[in-house]
Parts: structure tokens; sequence; C-alpha cells
């Protein structure tokens, strides 16, 4: 299958017009807490590491774990005596700020809940950030023919304002067993493979994911009245991402081990202790 990134204009019309769009989702996205990012005739809001919400040609969707919620709910115990008291959302407006409590608690301290503390620094809808380097797209799965074959999915898509240049980044957090070093010994940590197949993909996928990030940029533009250059090539080596670690870590033999064996296998490697609390330098995975 085909990696694409569309929105039909009738779509973009149909959502503008959308009133959870303009009072809920609109401000939160100006804001840089959510991130809109295309698919396939769909648009995606992430926030605090999960799916807030899709839109389709049909309207909105979220999912269903977030959406058991309660007009007057309010996080801590309940009650049996007072469960009747209770008054499930009719709408997703009057829900909308309970949706997004549920959206961040399922997902809190996940891998993409340290990428979602980037928005605000690389947002795309910034006139300025940090060395021109915006985030395009998060979580963009690579659809595979084979239906039994997990896609592959990456983290962070970045752009080069000034360049031109795409680089797909893999997110991990320290304590990922991925990130660690196999039992047996002979063997590289399982991110290494991972990267390493991320990088077939991009090569055998080249101009198809090129060509989707023109698309890509057309409908941002259109959408939210930009006017970002398309990319003109994508970076063949995949970067990695790894965060959520202290000082302690820093010093044990285990951590500096990770540091040498990821730096020689992986060609652009960055670390970040508490990526939550100041921005990543994500220039650094180019």
């Amino acid at each position: 299958m085909t990696f694409k990134r569309e929105l039909d204009d009738y779509i973009i019309e149909k959502l503008q017009n959308e009133p959870l769009y303009n009072e809920c989702l609109l401000n939160d996205i100006k804001n840089f807490e959510v991130f809109p990012a295309i698919r396939n005739n769909e648009i995606h809001f992430y926030y605090k590491g999960g799916r807030l919400f899709k839109y389709t040609k049909n309207g909105f969707y979220t999912n269903i774990k977030y959406a058991f919620v309660c007009e007057n709910y309010d996080r801590g115990d309940i009650s049996e005596k007072t469960l009747g008291e209770l008054n499930p959302i009719q709408n997703f407006i009057d829900g909308y700020e309970n949706i997004k409590k549920c959206c961040a608690t399922y997902n809190e301290k996940s891998e993409a809940y340290f990428v979602s503390t980037q928005f605000k620094h690389y947002s795309f809808l910034k006139d300025k950030t940090k060395d021109d380097i915006i985030l395009l797209d998060i979580e963009a799965a690579l659809e595979s023919a084979d239906e039994d074959k997990n896609l592959d999915r990456f983290d962070m898509v970045l752009l080069n304002k000034k360049t031109g240049v795409l680089k797909i980044v893999e997110a991990k957090l320290y304590e990922n067993p991925e990130l660690k070093q196999p039992k047996d010994k002979g063997k590289d940590p399982q991110v290494i493979d991972q990267i390493t197949r991320y990088e077939d993909n991009i090569e055998s996928k080249y101009f198809e994911i090129l060509g989707a990030y023109h698309n890509y940029i057309k409908i941002i533009n259109k959408l939210f009245g930009l006017e970002l250059e398309k990319p003109t090539e994508i970076n063949r080596r995949v970067g990695l991402f790894y965060f959520d670690f202290g000082e302690e870590h820093r010093k044990d033999a285990k951590f500096k081990f990770l540091e040498e064996k990821l730096n020689s296998k992986i060609k652009s490697v960055y670390s970040k202790g508490h990526p939550d609390r100041e921005p990543a330098d994500l220039k650094s995975c180019f």
C-alpha cells in the first residue's frame, strides 16, 4: 500500500465549519497543546501522547476509552450511591475538557507523551522556531501490504525550513528494553535493527514519502494560512532521540556503554534527560 498524505478540499471546508473545531480544537492548536496531523483523507488531533480526535468525511471520532466521561465528571473516588447523579456527555463539545483529561491520563509518561512536550517549541504554526526546525508530523505509519506485519511508525518527522530537508526521528524512553543490551551479548540493542529497517524503508519509498510531504505542506498551508516551502529531500539516515533519565543514570556504566554502542552504530543520536522541562535540541538529530 502507498504512503499518502491527502485531504480533499471539501473535507477541509467541512472541518472549518465544525463547532468542535472552531470552539475547542483550534484554540488549543494555536496554543501548541494539540497537534494536527494529516493522514489519508483524515486529520488526526494529538494531545499529550494520545490521539484526541480524528476527523473524516463522516465527522469527528474519539477513542471509546476517552468518550465515557460525564458532564460533571471530576477525577477521584465516587461512591455507588452517587453514580446516578452522573450525566454522560451528549456531544464532544460538552465533554471536550474531560475527554482531554482522559486522553492525557491514558498516555501519561509514554514516549508519545514526551514527543508532545515539543509541540510548543517546534510547531509549524510558529513564525520562528529554534534553528528553523519544525515538527511536521508524528506517528507516521508506513502501511504494509502484509496484514500480518507490524507497521513501521515514524515517531517524529522534522523539517529544516532553511535547507528543505526532512528528517525521520525515532523516540525512545531510556527504560525502553529496545535500548538495552540483549541477554545475548553478541547482539546489538534492538533499536539498531529498527533504525536500519526504517532507513531501508526510506530508501525504497523515498520519492513516495517525499511526494506525500509535498502534499502535506500544501494542505497545512491552506488549512492554517501558512506559506511553508515544500521539502526538497529526505535525510536517509534516521535519527534516534532517547530521554527521561537523570544524572544518576549518566554515572552508570550501562548508560555509558549504551551511549558508545548507539553512537557507533547510528549516525545521529541525541539524548535529553527531561525534555518535558525544557526544549530538546532537535536540530542535533539532523
